[in-house]
Order: structure tokens, then sequence, then C-alpha cells
């Protein structure tokens, strides 16, 4: 079978689908290919900062992420071992303060709002394949793109396809672009606890 699109898009993680959610919006005709079937949660946190919810907003992708079971997060409490939780609590951060008009940074899972946002894409007119096998891709103009599904092979010319199949991108060793990395300059360490429901959804 072979596919003619504005856009190709190769992975259907947050970015991915978020670009082609905008761009169908936008009138533009839009593959997106995602090699998971369902969204495996890698028991990991997703927060979008106060800068990155302003980018949210004006891309009016809210409502997917609050669909997803995202919500704000106001005010940061900095617990610490050697403080008292009440001294802690009464010198909390006003997350909601940082930038102006927006209500803080928003804490949404990963597998919920990649799924939140490929269902947007799949509403805004972009066409979402789940469960491809191996995507070849080669440049050209326009460029050419072949991925396997269900032992077919279904062949896509696009005026532009976009590599966003995180950082082991296939799209990008195909193509021998070259990664380039900021050094780290902080760590975070995070914990998975069960019964913490009781814990103010809006306090980080």
């Amino acid at each position: 079978a072979d596919v003619t699109v504005d856009v190709a898009i190769v992975g259907g993680g947050i970015a991915g689908a978020a670009l082609a959610t905008v761009l169908a919006r936008d009138g533009c005709e839009v593959l997106l290919l995602e090699r998971q079937t369902s969204y495996r949660d890698k028991v990991r946190g997703e927060i979008l900062v106060c800068w990155g919810v302003a980018e949210m907003l004006a891309l009016d992708l809210e409502k997917p992420f609050l669909d997803a079971g995202g919500h704000y997060v106001t005010r940061a409490v900095m617990y610490d071992e050697v403080i008292d939780p009440s001294t802690a609590e009464a010198n909390a951060v006003p997350l909601d303060r940082l930038l102006p008009g927006i209500p803080g940074p928003l804490d949404v899972g990963h597998p919920q709002a990649c799924e939140a946002l490929a269902r947007a894409a799949a509403e805004a007119g972009a066409t979402v394949v789940r469960g491809v096998g191996d995507i070849e891709v080669v440049p050209g103009t326009p460029a050419t793109l072949r991925y396997e599904l269900d032992d077919l092979v279904t062949t896509v010319s696009a005026g532009l396809v976009v590599g966003a199949d995180g950082r082991t991108s296939s799209v990008r060793r195909q193509l021998g672009l070259v990664l380039h990395e900021t050094r780290p300059r902080t760590m975070a360490g995070g914990m998975l606890v069960d019964g913490l429901d009781g814990w103010p959804a809006d306090q980080m």
C-alpha cells in the first residue's frame, strides 16, 4: 500500500502525539506511527514546569492533559530530616506565582498523557497507527518511509519526517544525525510509594 502525507511522525509519545495534534488541527495531513499498542508505565513521573505549561496553553493542549488526570501543583514544601515539618509547611514555595498567568506546574502520568494526546491527534484528523514494526526512512524530496504492520509493508511519501522516537531514535541513526546533549546539571531521585491517596494533589 502506498500513502502520501504532509508529515510523518515516528514516535507517538508526548512530543510526537502533541505535534501530530497541533499540525492536524492546522490542516496538515499527518501520519503518526507508534511501536507500542499500549503505552507502558516505566515508573516515571511526568511534570510540565511553568514554562512548559505556558507552551501547552499556547498550543491549546490543556484539555488532553487534564483528561489524562493531569493536575496543577500550586505549592512546594521542602521537607527535610533536619527541618521541623511545620516549619517546612510554613515556608512552602507558591508555584502559582512563578510565571504570570500560569497556575503552576502540571503533573500527569506518562502513559495516560501519551494515550490522551494520541486520541487528541486522531480526533484532530491525524492517522494514528499503533503496533508498527521496523521503520525504514529514506531521505529525499519527498522523503520515503516504510513500516510494517501485521506482515503488511506500507510505503509512505512525506513532505517532512519527524523522528520523535526517543533518545535511541532509529530515525536519527538511519539518517546519521549527530545527537547533541547538554551536560546534566542536576539529578533528581524518586520512589514509587503505595497508599498516598490522601496526599494533597496540589502539593509537591
